[in-house]
């Protein structure tokens, strides 16, 4: 389910090369970090989150054939959260599966930003924040009697972290979006050094 992007003034982010020239210019330098997807302990729970979704999109076409519900989803990390999700979990998740490919969907827009080249024209004004479509899937759950167990999961899990997990990554977007930011090679997201224009230029 596709929702209608916000208007954002987007006309100053950087294009692939200048990114890279800024990765290059300043891979030894300390920089001010927006985003990461990992923590000092590994991918942090959005991250985690958003892989196993991923994970559950392409499992539940083959449940039937795959019975084995942690063998399946080991992969895209299920045994990684401090709640292992059970099959009523991923029943629950189900019975609100449109508000999970929102989440997905908010998902690709940002990784658009992160790749080395052919980033999609569109790509700023596509952007779809994600901390919206994380409150609506709980408010989705909330709703449906036959999620609840997802939605007892999703407070297991954290649910105060995610939503700020999702404002400093929608942030990150934002920034990248406004040109005032930059994806280094590893993945996460800087501000701009101020002397970059200068450099630019030389």
């Amino acid at each position: 389910m596709r929702t209608a992007p916000p208007t954002w003034t987007h006309g100053a982010m950087l294009s692939t090369v200048e990114m890279a020239m800024v990765a290059k210019q300043y891979e030894q330098t300390p920089c001010t970090w927006l985003w990461s997807d990992y923590d000092a302990h590994g991918p942090n729970l959005l991250s985690k989150l958003l892989n196993f979704l991923a994970g559950v999109e392409g499992y539940l076409p083959e449940s039937m054939s795959q019975p084995n519900l942690i063998k399946a989803l080991r992969p895209y990390g299920i045994t990684d959260f401090a709640v292992v999700p059970s099959p009523m979990t991923i029943t629950g998740l189900a019975t609100v599966w449109s508000y999970v490919l929102e989440l997905l969907e908010a998902d690709a827009t940002f990784s658009s930003f992160l790749v080395d080249e052919n980033r999609p024209i569109h790509a700023a004004q596509e952007f779809i924040p994600i901390r919206a479509g994380l409150v609506r899937l709980r408010a989705a759950l909330c709703r449906n009697s036959r999620s609840s167990e997802a939605l007892f999961w999703l407070e297991q899990i954290g649910w105060g972290e995610l939503l700020e997990l999702a404002d400093k990554r929608d942030h990150a977007g934002r920034e990248l979006i406004a040109g005032r930011a930059f994806c280094a090679p590893e993945g996460g997201v800087a501000i701009l050094p101020k002397d970059w224009c200068d450099h630019a230029a030389a």
